[in-house]
């Protein structure tokens, strides 16, 4: 592949990376993804053999970059603070929000992954899964060094929980702050839906302090809590 190709190929990535984030594989055409990277329309098929394909490319592309960083901060905290429940959860947050809310087109993955979820296809569900699926296992396991005899169905639950959590903080900044069109103005129709909730800092680093200290604290009571009761149930270590 010439140098020319190869640039072209990467334009046609990011573009539909943004757009697919934004609306969806069924909101976007070959067209639309050939004006956002510049390039001629016939350039999609011949590098990607069509839509399908290249969206495939962009799952795949997001979800491996996310899975492999997450990775990283987890064994960066396993290193560095062995067996510490604490490290582990707040090394896993503040990997996930400062990558998702400081890095360019940080949100897509969860905008794709959401997408997935409630409107996606089978076969691009077990792509995702083929992805997820070993690094939340790793989760799992770092935050849970301490219980081996733990029951497995006890632990996807708490990994269950932590990504709800992941999902709604995140979310609620990229509504608020990270609009279409920028920070979202005037009348805004969920303004009273959100005063349900904990006020969104002005800035995202104070944002991400308070949030990955809130989740933390939060979920590491929650994990401990689950595992005393774990304990109390299984007191000889017997999961069964």
């Amino acid at each position: 592949m010439t140098d020319l190709q190869s640039d072209t190929r990467s334009r046609l990535l990011e573009a539909a990376e943004q757009l697919f984030a934004r609306h969806g594989f069924d909101g976007v055409s070959i067209r639309d993804i050939a004006a956002a990277a510049e390039v001629n329309v016939a350039a999609v098929n011949y590098h990607f053999q069509g839509k399908e394909n290249l969206y495939r490319e962009v799952l795949q592309q997001v979800v491996a970059g996310k899975r492999d960083r997450y990775l990283a901060a987890l064994d960066a905290a396993r290193t560095e603070q062995p067996g510490d429940l604490e490290a582990a959860v707040r090394a896993f947050f503040r990997a996930h929000f400062e990558d998702t809310l400081k890095t360019e087109g940080g949100g897509n993955f969860l905008k794709l992954f959401v997408r997935e979820m409630h409107h996606g296809r089978p076969e691009n569900a077990r792509l995702i899964a083929d992805l997820l699926i070993p690094m939340w296992a790793d989760v799992g396991r770092a935050m849970l060094a301490g219980e081996p005899g733990l029951d497995p169905s006890v632990a996807q639950w708490i990994v269950g929980s932590l990504h709800g959590q992941l999902v709604h903080f995140t979310m609620r900044w990229h509504k608020t702050h990270l609009g279409s069109e920028g920070p979202v103005r005037g009348d805004d129709p969920f303004g009273p839906l959100k005063a349900l909730f904990p006020p969104l800092a002005g800035d995202v680093d104070t944002y991400i302090d308070q949030a990955v200290d809130h989740i933390t604290r939060f979920s590491v009571a929650g994990i401990q809590a689950v595992l005393a009761g774990h304990r109390s149930a299984h007191p000889e270590g017997d999961a069964s």
